[in-house]
């Protein structure tokens, strides 16, 4: 399975083109690694945005009691 390669240009989705820049052919190892670390990414930043989330309401919270 090493020596299978898939060509990126039948692709045209945003997400493959960012991560793989200028890459035509693609191993399939290589393709889930990336892929797998593209996600890793992604669950990190919704992690980063429920914490602001959660930030702001407690910053709300503390506005609403002492400043109103």
């Amino acid at each position: 399975m090493n020596n299978v390669y898939i060509n990126l240009k039948d692709f045209y989705g945003y997400n493959i083109q960012e991560i793989f820049k200028n890459q035509d052919l693609v191993s399939i190892e290589e393709l889930i690694d990336k892929l797998e670390d593209y996600y890793a990414n992604i669950e990190k930043q919704q992690e980063e945005i429920e914490d602001l989330k959660e930030y702001k309401n407690q910053y709300c919270e503390l506005y609403d009691k002492y400043c109103r």
